[in-house]
């Protein structure tokens, strides 16, 4: 939920949702396959699209030696001989697709740039292998190291074919990148191989889930979770809309007996935004609402940072993430003890609106908790936003769904059977999280702040697959507003779209329903097909945990729907990438650098964000913000900048730069435009 977005992706059958936010892969066709040189834009809008022209004009390209690619609409295309240059909207970034001949990947990389831009230097960093997919084999990424401080963003991309190479050489400002994120997934996830088609599963009828194949998922889950190294777990999975299994693995916190079980409740994350949406759907079902009413006519304090917009957004839009404003998360881990919900929405209006209305997709959890707090604002006019919502969460879904292990009471989750967060330590193995930082969610909790066991997702999910109908017969909430929120409003890759706090895909041809929930130390799933009633929720007491459930979605279509297998195969490549990080944070601190420790001061201070207290008597420094604090470690970079970072489990979030001047000494935190905090030192003192 809040993770750094990744910029460019590798064309992997199931991307990456936690990086990208926890899109859904799903449903956009784009009808002909044209030559090189031949430009169309022949497009099949999903049914009741409610959002006319956010799926127009994408085209799809073939080049001279076979390669196929899906180039969004509004890219401008250069076309030469092996060679498409592909302008972004904006004109601040460029993505150069190039057909090579070379010995191997570092080869065909160096060919690529020599054809697109001639007079570019800089040494090739470190390959890294990625997964076979789309009919590329020896696919190979190469990320190169900006300056401190620098806007640029520069990444190559390599996959083999018969008797060539195509490289994907990305440049340009990092911002627009970011903006464009979901632009560049479905130019990578796009690039087909020569001959490559992609697997259908349409008009398949699925197996059922027999004990047998049940069995199989356990041993899966169970092997991925010792492999990754996570403490606990616990999943469950529907059948025809039934609850099959339901059950839990390994402990609820290192070093301690107690097992996970179908009620232990892990903080869900962005998995919870289906329920918010389902809350409103609920309340447009009460007449208490209605999707097309502009959120001012609810919420008449609500504000983006542009007037004209503001008017422009609809009740539907708030968790669409289609209004514009990106997912600012820097802001939100610094002097969340004092921001009540109000405080959050109010602060809304302050966050720059990075992309016109509607035009691309850009995870928002503000946007989403907005959504969550004016729909309980409707319920209980006369309650704070805070518990507004949460009452109505209680009221008018938790307890008709008896989902009695939920809440968003940081204090009563943590009292009983509840799992602990852990990530990679210092040592680079699992260890326990410190909660406090998980504490920003209090204010933004509709997006991601709540606790769950396996057995209410599973509830939900049944509740979700019926439709609105409880197990008992009852239509709790109409089938017509239930599905509203899976209507497109938003392009979120090749195959997707957002609905309202779904993903929604026909990636194999069947329609999926999905949404990926991380928090520091814990991870949450929620995937279903809805025409069969198949599907599975999981929670993972561990950073790692998100490798292991994408996995998850694959394996469990393998044992439905004789998808060819790739899921085994790829979990070791995933525990590859995991052990490799964990390999860094232990190289980044077995011989720390302790005359670095010379340029902090003993406290710093923002005007919104509170005071920072730096105390270096023990091992690491310890950086103590109030509401948080972890042990950090300094390193200088290849410019000659130092940066500190945290090295304690769960807490490796941002680098803190040190930016000291005749003027004073400051700590600088910069993830992208509208996203900077400086530090300021307290003199005097």
């Amino acid at each position: 939920m809040f993770v750094k977005t990744v910029h460019a992706l590798p064309s992997t059958t199931i991307l990456n949702e936690q990086k990208m936010k926890h899109i859904g892969l799903t449903t956009l066709i784009i009808a002909t396959v044209l030559s090189a040189g031949a430009f169309a834009a022949d497009t099949k809008l999903p049914a009741n699209n409610k959002s006319p022209g956010l799926f127009l004009g994408q085209q799809r390209l073939q080049m001279t030696e076979g390669s196929r690619l899906v180039v969004p609409g509004g890219w401008q295309i250069n076309n030469a001989s092996n060679m498409l240059v592909l302008n972004m909207p904006g004109h601040g970034g460029q993505i150069a697709v190039v057909e090579v001949q070379a010995e191997d990947a570092a080869h065909a990389i160096a060919a690529a740039w020599a054809r697109f831009k001639p007079d570019f230097t800089s040494p090739l960093p470190k390959l890294t292998a990625q997964p076979d997919a789309n009919g590329w084999s020896k696919q190979a990424l190469a990320s190169y190291e900006m300056p401190a401080g620098s806007a640029e963003f520069i990444q190559a991309q390599a996959r083999h074919s018969g008797t060539f190479w195509n490289v994907t050489l990305s440049v340009g400002k990092a911002a627009l990148f970011d903006q464009r994120a979901i632009d560049v997934a479905i130019i990578n996830s796009s690039l087909w191989a020569p001959g490559f088609e992609r697997e259908s599963l349409l008009g398949r009828k699925p197996h059922r889930l027999d004990a047998d194949r049940i069995a199989k998922m356990k041993a899966f889950m169970a092997d991925g979770m010792a492999r990754l190294h996570i403490p606990g777990l616990a999943f469950a999975l529907l059948d025809g809309g039934e609850i099959v299994f339901e059950g839990g693995m390994g402990v609820r916190q290192l070093g301690k007996p107690e097992p996970v079980d179908i009620h232990t409740a892990f903080m869900n994350g962005s998995s919870l935004k289906p329920m918010t949406t389902m809350l409103m759907a609920h309340l447009v079902d009460q007449n208490k609402l209605r999707w097309e009413q502009n959120v001012t006519g609810i919420y008449p304090a609500f504000r983006l940072s542009d007037a004209a917009t503001t008017q422009r957004v609809q009740l539907r839009h708030l968790g669409c993430h289609c209004t514009g404003v990106p997912n600012y998360q820097l802001n939100n881990f610094f002097g969340f003890g004092s921001v009540t919900p109000e405080i959050m929405m109010a602060r809304i209006a302050d966050l720059p609106l990075t992309t016109p209305f509607g035009e691309v997709y850009q995870y928002s959890n503000q946007m989403v908790a907005a959504a969550g707090f004016i729909a309980g604002r409707a319920a209980f006019p006369k309650l704070a936003l805070g518990p507004a919502y949460d009452k109505a969460m209680q009221e008018y879904l938790f307890n008709p769904l008896g989902m009695r292990d939920s809440t968003f009471d940081m204090a009563r989750a943590q009292r009983g059977n509840h799992a602990a967060p852990h990530g990679n330590g210092p040592d680079g193995k699992t260890g326990v999280g410190a909660m406090p930082l998980n504490h920003h969610l209090i204010p933004l909790r509709p997006a991601g702040g709540g606790w769950t066991s396996v057995h209410d997702m599973a509830l939900f999910m049944q509740f979700e697959a019926r439709a609105g109908k409880l197990p008992n017969g009852k239509q709790l909430i109409s089938a017509e507003h239930v599905l509203e929120r899976r209507v497109p409003q938003v392009a979120t890759g090749l195959d997707g779209y957002s609905g309202m706090g779904l993903g929604v895909s026909n990636r194999l041809g069947v329609t999926t329903l999905s949404h990926m929930g991380t928090v520091l130390g814990s991870n949450s799933d929620f995937f279903l097909v809805p025409e069969s009633g198949i599907g599975i929720v999981a929670l993972s007491n561990a950073d790692q945990g998100h490798y292991l459930f994408m996995m998850a979605r694959q394996r469990l279509l393998e044992l439905t729907y004789d998808v060819k297998p790739t899921a085994e195969s790829m979990l070791p490549q995933l525990v590859a990438q995991n052990e490799a990080d964990a390999a860094a944070r232990l190289a980044e601190v077995a011989k720390p650098d302790r005359s670095l420790e010379k340029h902090l001061a003993a406290r710093y201070a923002h005007p919104v964000f509170g005071k920072l207290t730096v105390s270096t008597a023990g091992d690491f420094p310890v950086f103590d913000f109030g509401d948080w604090k972890a042990r950090f470690v300094g390193t200088t970079k290849p410019d000659g900048s130092v940066v500190f970072s945290a090295i304690d489990p769960i807490h490796g979030l941002f680098e803190y730069r040190v930016q000291n001047t005749a003027d004073g000494r400051a700590i600088v935190l910069d993830d992208g435009p509208g996203q900077r905090i400086q530090f300021n030192e307290v003199k005097g003192e």
